[in-house]
């Protein structure tokens, strides 16, 4: 199965912050875990970017340097041939009450719908935050994307609890796991995903 997973952010692009914690570092280092996970267990993964780079040198299909990179992201998953691709962020909020995983599907995908609803069902039980969810969304990626997309917000880099999950080694690697587990559900479901085979 061939999979791409996309840091969100990177490069010139630092995404949300909390003091010097920036989430194109933290969606990274989730990146890694997860296609490390999914390779493990035969997957062909692409990772969109492997360093802190932004992506829109790429293509010179759009006309603003932001939806370039997004551009590009989604032309690296259809050159890699990806039946998924799983974009990863954190998510912030002026308020420090507000917790949790949030994923989004464009809202003509079931396919979307059903991949996120089957890592959150992992997912929420690493940041049991109070706003766990999934939700459609018209986001560019979303909508450009050749393959089966999602959105994942992590959790809240505001949230003091998803902060430490998300600030630590094995909370990063508990966030892959589950990830890795929801894809591999979906891709299990009977006649989901064409009913092939998991990784």
């Amino acid at each position: 199965r061939r999979i791409a997973i996309d840091p969100g952010h990177g490069g010139i692009d630092p995404g949300c912050h909390r003091g010097d914690l920036l989430e194109k570092e933290l969606t990274l280092l989730v990146a890694l875990a997860l296609a490390e996970r999914l390779e493990e267990q035969g997957a062909s993964v692409l990772l969109t970017r492997t360093e802190d780079v932004e992506l829109s040198h790429l293509t010179d299909q759009e006309r603003t340097r932001h939806r370039r990179d997004l551009r590009a992201r989604t032309l690296l998953a259809e050159r890699h041939g990806a039946e998924l691709l799983v974009s990863l962020h954190v998510n912030s909020a002026a308020s420090e009450r507000l917790g949790g995983a949030m994923l989004f599907h464009h809202p003509s995908s079931p396919g979307g719908r059903r991949l996120a609803e089957a890592i959150l069902a992992s997912l929420r039980e690493v940041v049991p935050g109070n706003q766990n969810g999934v939700l459609p969304a018209n986001f560019f990626l979303l909508r450009h994307s050749p393959a089966t997309a999602i959105l994942v917000e992590m959790g809240f880099i505001s949230h003091p609890a998803d902060r430490a999950v998300l600030t630590s080694e094995e909370g990063r690697q508990r966030i892959a796991a589950a990830i890795a587990a929801g894809i591999v559900n979906y891709l299990n479901e009977p006649g989901g995903a064409g009913g092939a085979p998991a990784p």
